[in-house]
């Protein structure tokens, strides 16, 4: 698959699989970059048609 960016080609995936859910980890800029400021987590959560659920690691602020 190739997209023009990460969260784009996570859209494509999503509509080419025809999933209902997209799980995502936080990448490790803190609790899911500060509350969805990290620009590829923002973008799939603004363009994605379907639910997105957002895991933390226990590095990243859980535990």
């Amino acid at each position: 698959m190739v997209a023009e960016s990460p969260a784009a080609g996570l859209r494509q995936a999503v509509e080419e699989l025809s999933a209902d859910v997209l799980v995502l980890l936080d990448p490790g800029h803190g609790w899911v970059a500060k509350l969805f400021g990290d620009s590829v987590i923002d973008e799939v959560l603004r363009h994605t048609q379907v639910p997105v659920l957002l895991l933390a690691t226990q590095e990243n602020g859980l535990g």
